[in-house]
């Protein structure tokens, strides 16, 4: 397990990743966010993602990929693409990522990365908790694709994956971008695998087919974690309350 903890004006926040066992909140907290937890606890909703056991052989991660996307990986491995890992990212680095997801979620009509986002993965690099990889081409002139990390040492899970969205107008770099994706899923699978983690975690499962048929072509079992918000005050009822009611407006903004 691995947790942040934030001051706000009227509230405090605690943000737990990966928890395993019944654990008591802390009262002094207004608001307690869970994660990916694996068991159900007051205020959270099951969700499905993927683990991938990490303690398989390298051949046998390989060979539990889809065949399509062992191609692509194979193609993206001739061309030379560079993998990038950032291990402590700055946080010059991180808003280089924050503006590059932004346009990306601009196209896909999702949820941006405000400055709580980017303060959430600030703290989490204070733990040694967060982890940015990418994969760019050759020479370092362009970023193909993102995909950043939590972990807590045995378990890895997707926060953020995004794309270059100024690469999809032609046919030629759509299909770079493809197979960059792919290759950087891969290179992280080894090297969390390398590292000593356990379990990598998808990131959660939606209704959309193509991202469910995206993730679970990497192979992996489907489960079921627990995550949400547990208020610990009046305050944090409120507080809890008032973001519901902004999501909810996001969201039918994005739906229109």
């Amino acid at each position: 397990m691995i947790s942040i903890h934030r001051r706000m004006i009227l509230s405090s926040i605690c943000n737990r990743y990966f928890v395993k066992n019944d654990v008591t909140t802390n009262q002094s907290y207004t608001l307690t966010g869970f994660a990916h937890a694996l068991i159900n606890i007051k205020g959270t909703q099951p969700l499905q993602t993927i683990y991938i056991d990490l303690l398989k052989s390298e051949e046998t991660l390989f060979i539990e990929i889809d065949k399509e996307n062992r191609r692509q990986i194979r193609k993206a491995e001739k061309q030379r693409m560079q993998y990038v890992v950032l291990e402590q990212p700055n946080t010059s680095e991180l808003k280089e990522f924050q503006s590059f997801y932004n346009q990306h979620a601009k196209l896909k009509q999702t949820y941006r990365c405000n400055s709580f986002h980017l303060r959430t993965m600030q703290k989490l690099v204070e733990k040694n908790g967060l982890v940015v990889t990418y994969i760019t081409d050759s020479g370092h002139n362009n970023i193909y694709c993102y995909r950043i990390y939590v972990t807590d040492g045995e378990m890895a899970m997707t926060l953020y994956s995004a794309s270059n969205v100024h690469l999809k107008t032609l046919p030629e770099t759509r299909r770079q971008l493809s197979e960059a994706n792919r290759y950087l899923i891969w290179k992280n699978i080894l090297r969390f695998k390398k590292k000593g983690v356990k379990i990598l975690d998808m990131g959660g499962l939606t209704d959309k087919p193509s991202i469910k048929k995206f993730k679970t072509g990497f192979g992996g079992d489907v489960v079921t974690v627990y995550s949400g918000y547990t208020a610990n005050s009046i305050i944090g009822k409120l507080t809890l309350l008032a973001r519901n009611r902004i999501h909810m407006k996001s969201g039918k903004k994005l739906a229109k």
